[in-house]
């Protein structure tokens, strides 16, 4: 992935929030990398994802036969903002997965994110999302089979201590999977779980990219220090996603400072 990324920060997937239009803000203001969706690309997730919009959260509503030309036009409309461009994506089955990398390789994306993260009930029961983290085996056919078949980086994202986080990265490392995603939540901690992020770190050779509770270039430079590769931004950037920008640059300072003993 370091060949991919401009910067150390990049936008997370947020369900029914980041379109084109919010990710080239993002990209415009200097982010990494930027993520559309989640996105369902088989019948079962997009019958989920309308059952959890009913329930008033946000969600994209685009049917499988419509899911080509959508991702096409916002991936375009993302890349205008200067920053490479991943998809998140859901689905139950291989076929559903191979579906989406067929997809998103047509689309000027350059990495297709299989999210084992989503948990609204919906989605989970619909084997998809951290459902998947039960089905470690076909998830890492998953990984082999989408960097067998399409020129597209894989990455895999999950929530942390839900399962055992170092097999479960162990196992995407070994599938050849390009990045690993960590949603390092702690259940009744507001500050994201960096002992999880240093244990990873140390017990797979993938780029490691963090997650929870970045909200400025302070609590990024924390991630980094305990392992991260780079940092990913999500319930900051909710309502304004130049946050992004604003924090890869400042990694960037901090990063250059440090190298010329400034810090």
């Amino acid at each position: 992935m370091r060949d991919v990324l401009k910067r150390k920060a990049i936008l997370a997937a947020m369900a029914g929030i980041c379109d084109g239009e919010f990710c080239f803000r993002a990209a415009k203001a200097g982010a990494g990398m930027v993520t559309l969706g989640g996105l369902n690309f088989d019948r079962e997730t997009v019958m989920a994802g309308k059952a959890v919009k009913l329930r008033g959260r946000t969600e994209f509503e685009v049917e499988v036969e419509e899911i080509e030309d959508f991702l096409i036009k916002e991936v375009r409309r993302a890349l205008e903002g200067g920053a490479p461009v991943a998809v998140n994506a859901r689905a139950t089955s291989l076929e559903g997965i191979m579906f989406a990398g067929e997809v998103v390789s047509k689309s000027g994306a350059v990495a297709l994110e299989i999210d084992a993260h989503c948990r609204q009930p919906e989605i989970m029961a619909v084997g998809a999302g951290q459902a998947l983290l039960k089905r470690l085996d076909e998830l890492s056919e998953w990984i082999t089979r989408l960097k067998d078949s399409f020129d597209i980086k894989v990455i895999l994202k999950w929530r942390g201590n839900v399962v055992d986080d170092l097999n479960v990265a162990r196992i995407a490392e070994k599938a050849g999977v390009d990045a690993i995603h960590v949603d390092a939540m702690k259940e009744g901690v507001n500050c994201g779980d960096l002992d999880l992020i240093r244990k990873i770190s140390k017990s797979v050779n993938v780029f490691l990219i963090g997650n929870n509770s970045i909200r400025d270039v302070e609590s990024a430079i924390e991630m980094i220090k305990a392992g991260a590769d780079a940092v990913s931004i999500a319930r900051a950037a909710m309502k304004d996603p130049t946050i992004v920008g604003r924090i890869a640059l400042g990694i960037e300072e901090w990063q250059r400072k440090e190298k010329n003993g400034k810090i």
